[in-house]
């Protein structure tokens, strides 16, 4: 596996954004899990970043979000589900389920 695939999804985006010229409230925003499918507050995190990508004039970052370059990876999306939170949240998921 490469070194790229190893590093967190925030921190592979934050380098991204600093690359393209982002202000620093982005990028902190990034490194905080904002834009993060298993972080995030938001429900629709990437449309988060595409949406604040969009007011800060990054075309660049806009297509890579779209092109699914900053959604959570299976190791992410495994780790959280094992989480407290991850278990929690299938808890209540397949609670519901039941007759």
């Amino acid at each position: 596996m490469s070194e790229q695939k190893r590093k967190p999804t925030t921190e592979r985006l934050a380098e991204a954004l600093s690359l393209a010229g982002a202000p620093k409230w982005m990028i902190d925003n990034a490194n905080a899990g904002v834009y993060d499918d298993f972080k995030s507050p938001h429900a629709l995190p990437i449309m988060t970043l595409v949406f604040d990508a969009q007011s800060c004039g990054l075309p660049t970052i806009i297509d890579r979000a779209k092109a699914g370059e900053f959604d959570g990876t299976k190791e992410e999306a495994d780790e959280w589900a094992n989480s407290a939170d991850g278990r929690a949240t299938f808890s209540e998921f397949l609670r519901g389920l039941k007759p």
